[in-house]
């Protein structure tokens, strides 16, 4: 390709050879049609000059004719003997009806009548007549002018006079000579001059072109110098402003360019860059390590050719054919033993128009054995809990039962049985908020989450009377406000739990005959469900950590009214494995409203992969 251009470029013309022939060509051009307008306006010029000559000549004439005139033909001959002897013009003497009466070429007598010749008949009517035509008498082309002669408003006869073209004809073309003579040194002159004009304007353009091509092979310090032309030089300051900017956005976009690479090798997380033609782009240190493959040999190539993994290559396809955002777990390795968390997005240019795709890989083995662990001893330990809990839960109230109230206890029996049970009933609370936790993940780690389409004023009904106890023994009316037809299609069980939880809060911290509603909203994209208290509020700094486990804002009030600390955090869990989010809007002294927002479909920015089990 770049012999190629060469060849193109040897076979290009120089400027010089555009600019200079279309230059002299219409310099050639130019003084070609003022030859010709010259030589037309002199010929008129010239003309006009005769013919002013030739009236004026008539005019004495037939003046000098019209003081003896007798009207007798007789008396014009000696002035037709006097013209013939004058520059060799022809004079006609012709009468008011056309009749020729002198003629100093030919015999009068013999010519036809003159009264339809153009210069007669303008004559005729009293002015002077002049035209240009052939003469049959002469046998040449003639000026002829005719001049009427009046006497008292009356015209007594017409002096015509004429003379050769050829005569005009003669001084013209000496004429003539003379201008395209001077025509040629003119065109020589100018010629030799834009010769040099051009090829000075096209060294100075070769300079510059130059100092093009050594910007354009990188050496971007070079200066052009300043030519004297002003717009010469201005070109050339552009060029060198240009090449100045250029060097230093690129010793930018290089420093930028390292810092990605240093960021990006770096990196423990494995990036892989690909285009619409599913190529790998770019892959970073830690991809090359997971993937098992190296840059420079991958790249360029299909993720098919280049990583033999099925569940990337699913990926890879869906993130170019859906043009969307994908997460989930993929499995690796030559046995499948490590698992990685993957994030696919697609890649848009400036104009936000997509040009490719992004996976972001990262090994969680570790984190999720880790992760099952935790949940498998959170289990265990809750199970084995509950068993000795339920014991001593069930001695304490065989003992309350036998005490006899009248009896006085010197040791406090009967209090101290009661601390025990209260203790045991709120660390029961604990562990069954706990096996709720593990319940909700291990059903959403396995995707087992049974759905139904269910009416959500139905659902709140249901938690609203799991709830009736607590809040009538604080005398709290709970209200619903629910669209009867209101549905959707998701897991009853789990949304009916967390309802409980969000009221069961609001009930335990809200005053004695106060108010809780429950509102379902609904907006294109989602289903609000919110529970109002007018409690004592949450301060803003809380908000954020509200929904961790055994966050209290209040610990002392917490303990009080029986909190465990995990009842939001189970929202939470709920909210995210129904697709959804929880959110909070709280202000101290007026009460808090705590909601549950599910998606009417599965419309998230980031569509979840199908989790892979090791």
């Amino acid at each position: 390709m770049a012999a190629s251009n060469r060849n193109n470029q040897h076979d290009k013309k120089s400027l010089l050879w555009y600019v200079y022939p279309p230059f002299l060509l219409i310099l050639i051009t130019a003084l070609i049609a003022v030859n010709l307008y010259a030589s037309k306006t002199f010929r008129t010029l010239y003309i006009n000059q005769l013919t002013d000559d030739l009236q004026l000549t008539a005019q004495i004439i037939g003046s000098k004719l019209s003081e003896n005139t007798k009207k007798n033909v007789s008396q014009y001959s000696h002035f037709k003997k006097v013209f013939q002897a004058v520059d060799g013009r022809r004079l006609t003497i012709i009468s008011v009806d056309g009749t020729v009466q002198v003629d100093s070429v030919g015999h009068a007598a013999s010519m036809e009548n003159h009264k339809e010749r153009p210069e007669i008949i303008t004559a005729l009517h009293g002015q002077v007549g002049q035209s240009e035509r052939y003469s049959v008498t002469a046998k040449q082309n003639m000026l002829y002018v005719a001049v009427p002669i009046i006497t008292n408003e009356q015209i007594l006869f017409v002096v015509r006079l004429a003379m050769p073209l050829t005569v005009v004809n003669t001084e013209l073309q000496a004429l003539n000579k003379q201008i395209i003579l001077t025509a040629c040194l003119v065109a020589i002159l100018a010629g030799i001059l834009s010769w040099w004009l051009t090829r000075r304007v096209s060294r100075r353009l070769k300079e510059i072109l130059e100092g093009a091509e050594h910007f354009a092979s990188g050496h971007l310090g070079f200066r052009l110098q300043m030519p004297r032309s002003h717009e010469l030089a201005r070109l050339a300051d552009a060029m060198n402003t240009m090449a100045g900017q250029l060097d230093e956005r690129i010793r930018t976009i290089i420093a930028q360019r390292n810092q990605l690479d240093a960021v990006l090798s770096g990196m423990s997380e494995a990036v892989v860059a690909f285009d619409l033609e599913e190529r790998i782009l770019f892959l970073n240190s830690a991809a090359e390590t997971i993937c098992n493959v190296q840059q420079w040999a991958v790249q360029g190539k299909t993720v098919t050719e280049a990583i033999r993994n099925s569940q990337f290559q699913n990926v890879v396809t869906r993130v170019i054919s859906e043009r969307t955002s994908l997460r989930g777990d993929i499995l690796a390795g030559s046995n499948r033993e490590r698992l990685l968390e993957v994030h696919g997005s697609v890649l848009n240019d400036e104009t936000g128009e997509v040009i490719g795709g992004l996976l972001v890989l990262n090994d969680v083995t570790e984190l999720r054995r880790l992760e099952n662990i935790r949940k498998d001893f959170v289990a265990n330990v809750s199970h084995e809990l509950r068993t000795p809990i339920t014991s001593i839960k069930g001695f304490v109230e065989t003992l309350l039962a036998e005490c006899n109230p009248a009896e006085e206890s010197p040791s406090n029996q009967k209090r101290f049985l009661t601390i025990i049970q209260r203790h045991a009933d709120r660390l029961n609370q604990i562990i069954e908020d706990l096996l709720s936790l593990s319940r909700i993940e291990q059903q959403t780690s396995n995707e087992q989450l049974p759905t139904e389409t269910i009416k959500f004023s139905e659902v709140i009904d249901r938690a609203i009377n799991l709830c009736e106890q607590n809040a009538t023994a604080k005398e709290i009316s709970v209200t619903r406000s629910c669209r009867e037809e209101l549905h959707g299609q998701v897991a009853a069980s789990l949304l009916e739990q967390a309802l409980v939880n969000l009221i069961d809060n609001a009930i335990k911290y809200s005053d004695e005959k106060s108010e809780v509603r429950i509102e379902a909203t609904e907006t294109e994209s989602e289903i609000i469900l919110s529970v109002h208290d007018s409690g004592c509020g949450i301060p803003r700094e809380h908000h954020d950590r509200l929904f961790e486990r055994f966050y209290r804002v209040d610990k002392a009030r917490s303990r009080k009214v029986g909190g465990t600390g995990l009842g939001l955090s189970i929202v939470k869990h709920i909210s995210h494995a129904l697709g959804g989010y929880p959110s909070v809007i709280s202000t101290v002294g007026k009460g808090s409203t705590f909601a549950i927002h599910l998606p009417r479909k599965s419309n998230s920015a980031a569509t979840p992969l199908k989790s892979a089990t090791v």
